[in-house]
């Protein structure tokens, strides 16, 4: 289960991203490298084995684009 609430978390984080992104009237493709970088970046890499801390890395961009 903590394996496929990772992926989910990291995909509904890119998405939220990506969002942003159209949002604030950027590029789709800078969008999309931009969610790419933080869905398989060394943010979520390095902390893979901690659960928590990679879910709140991915809370954080979601309360990005809502707060935005």
């Amino acid at each position: 289960m903590p394996h496929a609430a990772r992926g989910l978390g990291a995909a509904l984080a890119g998405v939220a991203l990506i969002l942003f992104f159209r949002d604030r009237g950027w590029r789709a493709e800078g969008a999309l490298v931009a969610a790419f970088a933080f869905a398989f970046g060394g943010s979520n890499a390095w902390r893979i084995q901690h659960v928590g801390e990679v879910l709140s890395l991915c809370w954080f961009v979601i309360a990005l684009f809502f707060w935005a």
